[in-house]
């Protein structure tokens, strides 16, 4: 090089001297390069003969054909202070020759300072830094190799219907490991001290930062922020940039006619190149390919008909026809003195075909409220009890009672203190009391409900056998099944709660509920933790099909083809409405195609959600050919701004002979001539205008 530096001389640091020494440095190193026109090859070239990426080599060669030689002084320069002055010379020293070579080699580098102990990887960097940054880039504060961290991302809070076993499990851990006291540090003062983590830290052999990033968590999204997360950037490239994922995604979604892999992977490196970005591998395209939805394509390709067949969204014709301000509630549950009717499958029947049904009761202490009731034929489990909880907490316009509590009481039963009964209610700051053993009375509430149910309702209906197994009656036959049973029952709670209670002093427990208790609200969502196990079923063209019913919403329009995540209160019976998740979010809550809400399904329903359905996907493809538009016309620019002769990619959808032409256009002409057999939505149509005369 030219630019001969002496460590000796007293300019060696002026910042304009320096500036422009750097910029013929610069200029040096991309030699003949600097006046030819762009082309990847001869950059990639140079950029192994000078040892420089190409992607600065790049950046270098665009500000000089921009800007010209001002275009390469290094701005963002600023005076060294002495410390930094004495380490770039140090540094200068151990390069030696290699400060004033353009071309180098491996060997010639790795030859640097023999008599110092340097490792190669040491050398190679040493080397770089000088060969990007300049004599700043020897400064221990410049580092042109470093890049800034990216700032973290933090994975979406997962909905609380996803959470499973190992997930409660996990957070029970995390939890464990935080402790009481820091735990309390933040429920009081909203945060813990350093000294405080430090200590806990030691104490369990933990690093502090693990305890920083649980605290965090639990600050921001409560106890359920404890639950293990998957990576922000899983199913996600992480090598190719999100744009260069766009113009692969838009390639491959080309309209009428699908390109092959190599085709695309062709047409992206192209586009790749002309970026100066990493060139994808075949590998990256045929997985990016596969996570694209099959709807999406079918509808790129104009394959009308497949994606109707396949993915259209439908519905099936079949189902068209006191002192104490606490809030306390009280569950136990009993097998109810009435036989019913057993009416499950075989395999699981008994063998009279009678049965005595299970009744779980939740029971709001001080105003004497019925909350919830749930029959099942078995004994109930965790999730039967769960239910119960979130049924007595909800609030609907048939039910306008209910609420958070401050404590449930239950007895000792395995499933009332279950490990899922006691995360739930902890995320919800409920407390859970157990009562002392052989003790009912703790909970006389919902005892006396139980008797009080005996006397005035089950031994009034047909098939009653008597409390007392000594006063049983043994021809009692069985004549009503559990959903008659639960209907009874309904309309016996409607009438208790708002008939004048003896203990509420001429007041109805629904009067007195409006009067002294006082809760608050939660929305549905936050109490999915409290269905039955998440169930994966794959949403079909005419919904989603679960324990022998059919389920339907219009937001299933998007999702048809791919599997979800169904959860649903556990009873007797298949529910009328199923809560669905995808991708660890909520989605909607179906309902059953049978059930009131089904059938008042109209045609104009079914044609919304068609609709919805297809402006999803073509908004997804629509943005997709947007990306490679958007790209392509920036190469152009920049080739036009650079006086590049501009290099037109070859065009990816051909034109058709004349003959096909013809031959499609008489084809299409003989199908409109045909008259058209009437469809589903055709039915559907004529049915909701009859409906509307």
């Amino acid at each position: 090089m030219n630019t001969v530096m002496n460590l000796d001389d007293d300019h060696l640091f002026s910042l304009e001297c320096a500036r422009r020494r750097e910029a013929q440095r610069i200029l040096l190193l991309l030699g003949e390069l600097a006046n030819q026109d762009y082309q990847y090859d001869r950059l990639r070239e140079r950029a192994c003969q000078v040892g420089v990426p190409s992607q600065n080599l790049l950046a270098w060669w665009l500000s000089y054909r921009k800007y010209g030689i001002s275009g390469l002084l290094p701005s963002h320069w600023m005076p060294l202070d002495e410390a930094s002055e004495e380490a770039v010379r140090e540094r200068l020293v151990l390069l030696g020759e290699l400060t004033e070579m353009v071309e180098v080699t491996k060997e010639q580098i790795l030859a640097m300072a023999p008599d110092e102990e340097l490792s190669n990887r040491t050398k190679m960097r040493l080397f770089l830094r000088y060969r990007i940054g300049g004599l700043w880039g020897l400064a221990p504060h410049y580092n042109p190799e470093k890049k800034p961290p990216p700032a973290r991302k933090k994975p979406p809070k997962r909905a609380v219907g996803t959470l499973d076993e190992a997930a409660f499990v996990e957070i029970d851990r995390r939890y464990q490991l935080l402790g009481e006291k820091l735990m309390n540090f933040v429920r009081i003062q909203g945060k813990a001290s350093r000294q405080a983590v430090r200590e806990r830290a030691v104490e369990i052999g933990c690093s502090e930062k693990t305890l920083w990033n649980y605290l965090a968590d639990y600050r921001e999204y409560g106890l359920q922020g404890l639950a293990p997360r998957e990576r922000s950037d899983k199913g996600s490239s992480h090598i190719i940039s999100p744009r260069m994922r766009n113009v692969i995604v838009g390639l491959l979604l080309q309209r009428r006619r699908r390109l092959s892999i190599n085709q695309v992977h062709a047409e992206a490196c192209k586009r790749a190149r002309a970026l100066g970005e990493p060139e994808p591998s075949k590998w990256q395209v045929r997985a990016i390919s596969t996570c694209i939805p099959k709807p999406d394509k079918l509808l790129a390709e104009g394959r009308e008909k497949e994606f109707k067949n396949k993915y259209g969204f439908t519905y099936g014709m079949t189902y068209l026809d006191i002192l104490n301000p606490q809030i306390i509630l009280e569950i136990d549950h009993t097998q109810i003195d009435v036989l019913a009717k057993d009416i499950r499958p075989p395999k699981y029947q008994t063998k009279s075909g009678e049965i005595r049904p299970w009744l779980t009761l939740c029971v709001e202490r001080r105003s004497r409220l019925i909350m919830a009731a749930i029959f099942s034929y078995d004994r109930p489990d965790q999730y039967t009890v769960a239910a119960a909880i979130r049924e007595g907490i909800l609030v609907s316009d048939e039910k306008p009672y209910g609420g958070v509590p401050d404590i449930i009481l239950v007895d000792n039963g395995k499933e009332l203190l279950s490990h899922h009964i006691q995360l739930i209610t902890q995320g919800l700051h409920i407390y859970l009391r157990p009562c002392i053993r052989h003790q009912p009375q703790q909970k006389g509430r919902v005892e006396r409900t139980f008797g009080t149910l005996n006397t005035r309702l089950w031994s009034t209906l047909p098939g009653y056998v008597d409390s007392n197994v000594q006063k049983r009656n043994p021809h009692a036959k069985a004549e009503l099944t559990i959903a008659q049973l639960e209907e009874k029952l309904r309309e016996y709670i409607a009438k208790y709660n708002n008939e004048v209670h003896s203990q509420l002093n001429g007041r109805t427990p629904a009067e007195y509920w409006q009067e002294h208790c006082f809760t608050e609200e939660k929305d549905p969502r936050e109490l999915d933790a409290f269905l039955m196990k998440a169930e994966i079923r794959k949403v079909v063209k005419t919904g989603i099909k679960y324990q022998g019913r059919l389920y339907w919403h219009a937001a299933l329009g998007g999702l048809v083809g791919q599997e979800v995540l169904v959860r649903s209160v556990p009873t007797y019976a298949a529910p009328d409405d199923i809560e669905i998740f995808h991708r660890k979010l909520w989605i909607c809550t179906a309902f059953a195609t049978d059930s009131t809400t089904g059938i008042a399904v109209t045609a104009k329903d079914v044609r919304d959600a068609q609709h919805a359905q297809r402006e999803e996907a073509r908004q997804r493809i629509h943005e997709a050919r947007d990306t490679v538009k958007h790209i392509d016309e920036e190469i152009a620019a920049l080739q036009s701004s650079l006086q590049v002769e501009p290099q037109t990619p070859q065009t990816l959808v051909q034109e058709l002979p004349r003959d096909i032409q013809q031959a499609e256009k008489n084809q299409a002409e003989k199908k409109t001539e045909q008259p058209r057999s009437p469809d589903l939505f055709g039915i559907l149509k004529a049915h909701y205008h009859l409906e509307q005369s």
